[in-house]
């Protein structure tokens, strides 16, 4: 998924803002756990990036 947004940054991430990155990446990770898909996904809220990020910057909790 991120080898996409990385070929195209414009198409996915119009305003090239990290809000519109997050909404993807939340709407990807809910699509792979409605139908059902065992996909390590690792950018997911709770998953090891996001408590790496909350070790780093404690204003995010």
């Amino acid at each position: 998924m991120l080898d996409q947004v990385r070929l195209r940054p414009s198409m996915w991430i119009r305003q090239g803002s990290l809000q519109d990155l997050q909404n993807i990446l939340i709407g990807y990770a809910t699509a792979l756990s409605v139908h059902g898909v065992d996909e390590p996904f690792e950018l997911s809220p709770g998953g090891p990036f996001s408590e790496w990020l909350r070790a780093r910057l404690p204003e995010l909790q």
